[in-house]
């Protein structure tokens, strides 16, 4: 009894100088018994760079010496080390680590911090006093971010007014320059009289026969495929426009079967007049053409 009442105080879990996380990781524990070194199956609770707690399937004996192996998943890595039993009760014991790389160390502390629980703190959480200062920091930080952005966004409005300035001269200079051109326009217009287009005098009509006479160059209408296999044939008669200069400026159908016309109009087109004068001035003309159709 004075023996337990000795290391009680070793067996309480404040006296924890690192904090342990949550973990659940296959660990073997070997003991020495009568000098012959026996493995017992575990499985780790909580896990922390200064030792951990395990669900043992065996005894051992607070203050007793042990090897602890294991190995973490995330990063692949094989823990060898020495440890202390600090309490034993109901298969659950708390070992101490007596010998841990310091690589290790820093191996156990971040897979454990990565999956602490939310219940539990890991030294990744804020005090309430790291909580205040970040609350103080961070003000500071974004005012100095709104300060950047204050002066990135002055220069940026400085180098759009020039832009603008430079616009509006350009805009200003290219006014006046349409202003000028017309100004001077309609100075040219009100020294020529102008012609309305609707007071344009209306195309002459000239009989077929008279403008037959005058036909300089012909384009003779290629027969359609379609027609041909059709055995259409005939006559189709035009309504032509031929202006000042003798050429054909408008050519519409007037009767005659309509394969046969697009055909018609598509040559006709081409033609070419000798221009029609009156009073020694050539004037546009109308007439009509006749195109005879045979396969």
């Amino acid at each position: 009894m004075s023996a337990a009442a000795a290391q009680a105080p070793v067996q309480q879990p404040l006296r924890r100088q690192f904090l342990r996380h949550p973990m659940d990781v296959p660990v073997d524990i070997t003991i020495l018994r009568s000098g012959v070194p026996q493995t017992i199956p575990a499985r780790i609770v909580d896990l922390g760079e200064g030792g951990l707690s395990a669900v043992l399937a065996g005894e051992v004996i607070a203050g007793q010496a042990v090897g602890v192996e294991f190995n973490l998943p995330v990063p692949s890595e094989f823990i060898r080390a020495k440890a202390v039993v600090r309490h034993y009760a109901q298969m659950l014991c708390g070992l101490e680590f007596l010998s841990l790389a310091a690589h290790q160390k820093e191996i156990i502390r971040s897979w454990s911090e990565r999956l602490t629980r939310p219940s539990y703190k890991s030294p990744a959480v804020l005090t309430p006093a790291d909580e205040t200062a970040a609350q103080i920091t961070a003000p500071s930080t974004a005012a100095n971010k709104r300060t950047t952005t204050i002066r990135i966004s002055a220069k940026a409005r400085k180098t759009f007014s020039i832009l603008a300035a430079l616009s509006f001269l350009l805009a200003g200079i290219g006014v006046f320059a349409w202003w000028q051109w017309q100004t001077g326009w309609k100075k040219l217009e009100a020294q020529v009289p102008f012609v309305s287009s609707g007071s344009s005098p209306k195309p002459l009509v000239v009989p077929s026969g008279i403008m037959q006479g005058r036909l300089v160059h012909k384009v003779d209408p290629v027969y359609p495929q379609q027609g041909r296999q059709a055995n259409i044939q005939g006559t189709v008669l035009l309504r032509v426009i031929v202006g000042a200069d003798g050429s054909v400026v408008e050519v519409n159908p007037v009767s005659g079967n309509n394969t046969l016309a697009q055909a018609a109009i598509a040559a006709v087109q081409w033609w070419r007049f000798d221009p029609y004068q009156v009073n020694g001035r050539a004037v546009p003309v109308e007439t009509q053409v006749s195109v005879v159709f045979q396969p």
